[in-house]
C-alpha cells in the first residue's frame, strides 16, 4: 500500500528493477528492494479480497497496487484488509 512518500519512491524502484533486461542484474535489484516493500505489503485471502479487490501493479495480476487516494478504500489501520463481510454469512 502506498501510505507515504517511501512507499511511492520504493514503487518506482520496483518499476525500474523489473525493467531491467539483464536476469542478474533485476533479481539482484529485487532481492534488495523487495524486503523494505514488505512493510507497505498486505496478504489478504483472496476469497476474501475478491469483492474489493485493488488494482493489478504493473500490469501484474499477482500483484496489486493501492494507491495513497484509496487506501482507506481498501485498509483500515485497526482491522486490516477490508472486505464485504455478507460473502461470508
Amino acid at each position: 500500500m502506498e501510505w507515504d512518500e517511501e512507499a511511492t519512491r520504493l514503487l518506482g524502484r520496483l518499476e525500474e528493477a523489473l525493467a531491467q533486461k539483464d536476469p542478474k542484474e533485476r533479481r539482484k535489484a529485487l532481492r534488495l528492494l523487495l524486503p523494505r516493500l514488505q512493510a507497505y505489503t498486505v496478504s489478504p485471502l483472496l476469497r476474501r479480497a475478491l469483492e474489493n479487490l485493488p488494482p493489478p501493479l504493473l500490469g501484474r495480476e499477482d500483484w496489486r497496487h493501492v494507491p495513497r487516494e484509496a487506501v482507506g478504500n481498501f485498509y483500515d489501520e485497526e482491522v486490516g484488509f477490508l472486505w464485504e463481510m455478507e460473502q461470508f454469512l
